[in-house]
């Protein structure tokens, strides 16, 4: 038991021991780190907005009365208009009963002066206007435009005279011969009185009449004076000629001359549903339209290419032949789906084409006096070749002159044409084919 509790003491005394070691031990040094300057940015402080002051809501102030806006009269205008159109009053001869028509002098039949949808309108024509009664003082000129209408606006107030004069250029070859039916028979004048703010129309009517031009006993010596040369093989490969004449009555004898006596030894003769060419009754190559369309059709010579040079031919129209029905020459042809057209039509116009897949129009129809219209008729339409430059002759007289505006057309073959617009058969028939190759 003494043992015990020596123990027991001892054992308390160590551990007291060991407690107040522990209350006065050191830690062990450590080396202080010095503090790391850190640099903040300064930043200027943003301003604050000020608080928002209330504001008291303004008081519902009277408003004045006002007044639904009034319209305002718009200002009569000071003068009037004078506008119409110039047409060619056409008088068919196979309309049932005439109609259409009217009696004129020496048994004629001219137009009726009423204008109907299928009449051409004429472009061009310079329209006259004059202080005063017919034929008055002229005080201003207009000129038709592609849809045949002319337009004289801001008209003083007063009496005016609108007149067409055929005798002036243009409109003596737009024009002549002729017969007025509107605005009244013979009548190529109108007196007009003109207010503010008002419009008057004076259109004008104009028959053709092909008698003027040619009488049927002249067109009968005309077609007896035809060259009718014996049959004659044409020359594979033409001579030219010592240098290139002025115009047509200065070429001699010609390189190539085909009465087309045997047309298909020296063209293409093809009959499709649309159009037919074949050799004509006697001699001749008898060309003609199943049906009007606004398409052309061509025939091509085997001849060999032209350049520069002249080539005419001479047609002569069938029993029927009317409006833009149409006949002529293709030059320059690189393809046998290009090339430029020559037209004339049976009411006395002509045109100007090239077509290589898009149109090029150098010449809209325009009139002329060197047809001569109409069916049973003989005409010469002969194409000019220099460089660029291409002119027609229609029965040797030059027509008009054109300009190429590209380098494809300076060589090419050559073919005749045909197109109906009215006439359903239509027929012409090429009596003969000359050229002159210039060197």
């Amino acid at each position: 038991m003494q043992r015990l509790r020596f123990a027991r003491w001892w054992l308390l005394a160590l551990l007291a021991v060991f407690a107040f070691g522990g209350c006065n031990m050191q830690s062990p040094a450590v080396t202080p780190v010095p503090p790391v300057a850190t640099t903040v940015p300064t930043v200027a402080p943003s301003p604050t907005a000020a608080p928002p002051t209330a504001t008291a809501a303004p008081k519902p102030q009277p408003q004045p009365t006002t007044q639904p806006p009034q319209p305002v009269a718009s200002p009569t205008p000071a003068g009037g208009t004078i506008t119409g159109m110039v047409w060619e009053d056409a008088c068919p001869p196979d309309h049932p009963n005439g109609e259409r028509c009217q009696d004129y002098k020496g048994g004629q039949k001219v137009g009726d002066g009423k204008y109907q949808d299928d009449e051409f309108v004429l472009s061009g024509v310079v329209v006259s206007l004059a202080k005063g009664g017919c034929p008055g003082t002229p005080v201003a000129k207009a000129v038709t435009d592609t849809k045949g209408r002319y337009r004289f606006a801001e008209v003083e107030p007063g009496t005016y005279c609108v007149a067409v004069d055929t005798e002036t250029a243009p409109n003596a070859t737009l024009l002549r011969p002729g017969v007025w039916t509107a605005p009244g028979l013979d009548q190529g004048m109108m007196t007009v009185q003109v207010t503010p703010g008002t419009t008057q129309t004076v259109n004008f009517g104009r028959t053709r009449l092909a008698q003027a031009i040619m009488p049927p006993t002249q067109v009968a010596q005309a077609t007896e004076a035809a060259p009718t040369a014996a049959p004659m093989t044409p020359s594979p490969q033409p001579t030219a000629t010592a240098q290139a004449p002025a115009g047509p009555g200065d070429l001699g004898e010609p390189t190539v001359h085909d009465t087309l006596t045997l047309p298909g030894k020296h063209w293409y003769l093809n009959t499709t549903p649309f159009v037919k060419f074949a050799p004509a009754p006697g001699s001749g190559l008898l060309m003609q339209v199943t049906h009007p369309d606004n398409k052309n059709y061509w025939l091509f010579s085997t001849y060999p290419v032209i350049k520069d040079g002249y080539i005419e031919a001479l047609f002569k129209t069938g029993p029927e032949c009317r409006y833009k029905d149409r006949y002529g020459l293709l030059v320059r042809s690189p393809t046998h789906y290009e090339g430029v057209q020559f037209l004339v039509s049976c009411d006395a116009f002509y045109e100007i084409v090239r077509w290589n897949g898009g149109m090029k129009v150098y010449q809209f129809w325009d009139r002329t006096t060197a047809v001569h219209p109409g069916p049973g008729q003989v005409n010469r339409v002969g194409v000019w070749m220099q460089g660029k430059t291409l002119r027609l002759y229609i029965n040797r007289e030059m027509v008009k002159e054109i300009r190429l505006d590209t380098d494809l057309f300076d060589e090419g073959n050559f073919g005749l044409i045909i197109g109906a617009e009215k006439t359903a058969g239509f027929q012409v028939t090429a009596k003969e084919v000359s050229y002159w190759v210039f060197p």
